[in-house]
């Protein structure tokens, strides 16, 4: 396992990751964690960036055919949106190269389209071993086809508080849990943020197997290695050709989520100022 990697964007440089690792297992097969245990891997806008990276890097490795994604420990996959963290923490060369390609008008809405993308462009098999809880964007991640096969500890757990915190699906989530599970499920799971187990979420087709904690990294090496045993192409095509419609409708969708979560976060902010100054008059 290692933090050392090679960007690309937007040149070439040598880049030490502080929220990821990378590690190459061999035989086409790699692994890349969330490595920040401490806030139970929170989705801050400096950890989105990173994994723009880290899949940019196993994009261009020739030792990766296959990606496993997971996280370190066993508590959590990635617990959301790290809230109050407002700032993107990038090199002011990424940052201007973000602005020049348009990719998205703050920074902190770069980096959280631009990771969504990356997943979703990527052209290479992806399974998510999901080894503890997953909660809002997280879930999303795990749960919402950034990748092509989902594995789950029988200590995972997946929650959409967006109801809860006053705020709308973001990540593509407004769209792909519906096609997934059907929108009467769907509009359920958003509308009042019930946990659903490992279990629950296999049941309802989210999820294609449940392992324990032991298991599940050498049950997703085993499916890593079977899908090595295929050409690059031949999973690349059949990749293209399943995500093909979806993935021509998820732009329109992530900047239509923006502009609702947006409109929630400041009415949010509206009530929090208004509190504010009610207690400062008393």
């Amino acid at each position: 396992m290692f933090t050392n990697i090679k960007t690309y964007y937007p040149d070439e440089r040598d880049y030490n990751l502080g929220s990821l690792a990378y590690e190459r297992k061999g035989d086409g097969i790699c692994v890349a964690y969330y490595n920040t245990p401490k806030n139970l891997h929170a989705l801050t806008p400096n950890q989105q960036h990173e994994t723009f990276l880290v899949l940019e890097y196993a994009r261009r490795d020739p030792a990766c055919k296959v990606l496993i994604w997971t996280a370190t420990g066993q508590r959590a996959f990635s617990s959301g949106a790290a809230f109050g963290v407002t700032q993107v923490d990038l090199d002011p060369e990424v940052a201007a190269a973000y602005r020049a390609k348009d990719m998205c008008p703050k920074q902190n809405d770069v980096a959280l389209k631009t990771m969504t993308l990356a997943f979703w462009d990527f052209p290479k098999p992806i399974i998510m071993a999901i080894n503890g809880l997953a909660v809002g964007g997280g879930a999303n991640i795990a749960l919402m086809n950034y990748g092509d096969m989902v594995l789950a500890s029988t200590k995972a757990r997946f929650m959409w508080p967006f109801a809860k915190l006053g705020l709308s699906p973001e990540l593509g989530s407004s769209l792909m849990m519906a096609q997934i599970i059907g929108m009467p499920r769907a509009k359920r799971i958003m509308m009042l943020g019930e946990w659903l187990s490992a279990e629950d979420a296999h049941s309802m087709g989210l999820v294609n197997e449940v392992v324990e904690p032991d298991e599940l990294m050498p049950r997703a090496m085993e499916l890593a290695k079977a899908m090595t045993a295929f050409t690059p192409d031949t999973m690349l095509r059949i990749k293209d050709i399943m995500n093909k419609h979806l993935r021509e409708s998820m732009d329109k969708v992530l900047d239509d989520e923006a502009v609702t979560l947006g409109d929630g976060i400041k009415q949010l902010m509206m009530a929090a100022q208004k509190k504010k100054k009610g207690e400062a008059k008393m």
